[in-house]
């Protein structure tokens, strides 16, 4: 699980860094930076993990497997946006590129694991949920490193929107995964996936007091560092989501 929150942690960074240069306001090359490296790193992890399960460490066996097997060409397409949107947020080059490189990051992503069995329409879901999900932790966590009024007012309706999103997308893919919804507290799958819900449904509280703090002019670092501990702890859940077996599933990656 720890190798897969820091895969999600990483793309959080990139994905998201890059996202909040482009539509609010400048952040610090580093973190994009240290979001590539932290994704490199843990995808070399994962891919361990992976293969030393398998048994399959030679470079045969690696070369076999990122190319020939779903789950790793998935891989080799999340480094491969990686690296051109590092290259295009370092050289500027244009916002499409950056979007194009973001999208196949978050494509590849989301293929890695149990996504090798999703079809097409579950993986776009997928692919904008945690799309949604990098723009608002970078977004929130920008404002905690740096709190501004006019920035908060620039980030409410993109925080909405994401807000929205993950909403939208995450039932649709609730509805594919689980099965039967009523059955969810019988499976440990199920009991995670209300977790994460109900995490998601603590976060909008927490953007709203933070909205008050800022309207009265208080100290907002607190309700920030509340609303980034909950972000977190969504990205924990969904990394130990992902390493569970849904009620929907029956393929194999």
């Amino acid at each position: 699980m720890i190798a897969r929150f820091l895969l999600y942690l990483g793309a959080m960074l990139l994905v998201g860094g890059a996202g909040v240069r482009q539509l609010l306001w400048p952040v610090c090359l580093r973190w994009l930076g240290a979001g590539f490296l932290l994704l490199l790193t843990a995808t070399a992890l994962n891919l361990w993990q992976t293969l030393a399960g398998l048994d399959a460490l030679n470079p045969s066996d690696l070369l076999h497997y990122l190319l020939d097997i779903p789950a790793g060409r998935a891989a080799l397409w999340m480094l491969l946006g990686a690296s051109l949107l590092m290259a295009s947020e370092v050289s500027q080059f244009s916002r499409l590129t950056t979007l194009g490189a973001a999208g196949l990051t978050l494509w590849g992503l989301v293929g890695m694991g149990h996504g090798a069995t999703h079809g097409d329409f579950v993986r776009l879901l997928h692919t904008l949920h945690a799309g949604a999900m990098s723009l608002w932790v970078m977004g929130v966590l920008s404002l905690l490193i740096r709190p501004d009024a006019d920035a908060a007012r620039r980030f409410s309706p993109w925080a909405l929107g994401c807000l929205l999103t993950l909403g939208l997308t995450g039932a649709g893919m609730a509805l594919n995964h689980a099965g039967d919804l009523l059955a969810l507290p019988q499976s440990e799958y199920g009991r995670t996936l209300l977790l994460k819900v109900g995490l998601y449904l603590l976060t909008p509280l927490a953007a709203l007091l933070v909205r008050a703090r800022f309207a009265r002019g208080g100290r907002v670092r607190l309700t920030l560092g509340i609303e980034v501990l909950l972000l977190l702890g969504i990205l924990v859940v969904t990394a130990n989501l992902t390493g569970l077996e849904p009620a929907g599933h029956t393929g194999h990656f």
